[in-house]
């Protein structure tokens, strides 16, 4: 049965927990299309600030983090690029782990935990309630923001 028609059939979130998800969604994408539209506008200290709101708040996808990370280091402001490094790095690497253990203990309910150690193995992502939510996402840019770390920790310490 596809997720659509298991939806349609049952039911099983209540209408309100989809309406409060898109308001949360909503404001998530207004807050990004702001950060975007100041950095068009060249006003990058408006734009780092709507992008490290974006970050308090724990948005869970890694682009705003990615395109703050480019603009500190494209403005040469190695401190600030390694702190948004480091708090990437970690709250991607824990959100990874508890997708993962969380889409493990859910397979395992309805007899598929091959099936989703296969999709984790591969580093697809696993979608759920047609698509509307990610259970686990591989985070490809995670080696690269460990591997900017890297160099820009060996740039400071020569500095230094």
């Amino acid at each position: 049965m596809s997720t659509n028609h298991y939806l349609m059939s049952r039911k099983p979130v209540p209408f309100n927990y989809y309406f409060e998800y898109g308001q949360i969604k909503r404001w998530f994408l207004d807050v990004i299309n702001q950060a975007q539209e100041f950095v068009r506008a060249g006003e990058i200290d408006k734009g780092i600030w709507t992008y490290e709101t974006l970050i308090e708040h724990r948005y869970p996808n890694y682009k705003p983090y990615d395109l703050l990370i480019k603009l500190y280091r494209k403005h040469k402001d190695f401190e600030n690029e390694q702190r948004i490094l480091h708090h990437s790095i970690s709250f991607f690497t824990d959100l990874k782990e508890s997708q993962k253990e969380y889409v493990i203990s859910l397979a395992m309910e309805y007899n598929m935990e091959s099936v989703a150690l296969e999709y984790i193995n591969a580093g697809k992502k696993i979608h759920y309630y047609g698509g509307a939510f990610v259970l686990w996402d591989p985070v490809s840019v995670l080696s690269v923001w460990e591997n900017n770390l890297s160099m820009l920790t060996q740039k400071t310490n020569e500095f230094n």
